[in-house]
């Protein structure tokens, strides 16, 4: 028995995301500029139009031309000239952190302790131990109160995320089933 060929469409990667990532396959691709726009798909042509003509890149006249035309396109094709002069392609190396970001993020910390509150102690103790050296005779020890001043809001985050730190968040990827010969694109 073969495999539906609805089940060899691609799955959107962020079902709630605005942008060419929110439609069901990239209208802008060829191969699927003849499938059949969904309701959902034309949802996230009319998000994108109102986010335009919220930034005031439409007036009214043309945002309703526009959204007319999107919920009454019948292909994915038909919504490339409604949105194409609309949306910013962001280059990845530009606008998104590289590859590694986040697990460089996650080395700057040592301990519970992100490392600039490290360096911040390690200055106020340099400081207060120049003033020891300089005067001749211990002073008050003045350092403790800026190191638990900035202390205590990271203990208290910590311990409001349960130990996870930047509430880090596990994603799952989404792989496509095999194609077979007789799918839809």
């Amino acid at each position: 028995m073969s495999t539906p060929q609805w089940q060899n469409l691609p799955v959107p990667e962020n079902s709630g995301a605005r942008g060419w990532a929110g439609f069901s396959a990239d209208p802008r691709d060829p191969q699927y500029q003849q499938l059949r726009a969904s309701d959902a798909d034309r949802g996230t042509a009319a998000a994108m139009l109102s986010d335009a003509y919220a930034d005031g890149r439409l007036d009214k006249d043309e945002y309703d031309q526009r959204l007319n035309q999107a919920m009454s396109s019948k292909s994915l094709g038909e919504l490339v000239p409604v949105l194409n002069d609309l949306t910013v392609e962001r280059n990845q190396s530009s606008f998104a952190p590289p590859q590694g970001f986040a697990a460089r993020s996650r080395s700057g910390t040592i301990g519970p302790f992100p490392r600039w509150w490290l360096s911040l102690a390690v200055l106020f103790n340099a400081i207060w131990l120049m003033t020891c050296l300089t005067t001749g005779r211990l002073i008050y020890y003045w350092p403790m109160w800026p190191m638990l001043g900035t202390a205590l809001p990271l203990i208290m985050g910590l311990m409001a995320s349960g130990g996870r730190r930047g509430g880090q968040q596990q994603t799952q990827n989404r792989q496509l089933p095999p194609s077979t010969g007789n799918d839809l694109r």
